[in-house]
């Protein structure tokens, strides 16, 4: 799949301020695909992904790196990855 842009929709304050991506390649290795700074905000949220940064893929990771909470919680409500067969 080749990836255009995620979605996620988080619970206010209970959510991931640094996110990392991370794309599975033909070398049977995840890479570093792209980086993302959700606002601390209920709405959904759409991080597109950047031309250069775009990989055929058929597994992704996202790495929540900090947390607006305290404690570093995070509470996503929908997560939705969008693109097109490869």
């Amino acid at each position: 799949v080749s990836i255009a842009s995620f979605q996620l929709m988080f619970q206010g304050g209970f959510v991931g301020k640094t996110c990392q991506v991370l794309a599975w390649i033909d070398s049977n290795e995840f890479v570093d695909m792209m980086r993302f700074y959700p606002e601390d905000i209920n709405p959904l949220q759409t991080f597109p992904v950047a031309e250069a940064e775009k990989q055929i893929t058929s597994r992704v990771k996202i790495v929540f790196e900090s947390s607006t909470d305290f404690f570093g919680r995070i509470t996503v409500y929908k997560l939705d990855i969008l693109g097109q067969d490869a």
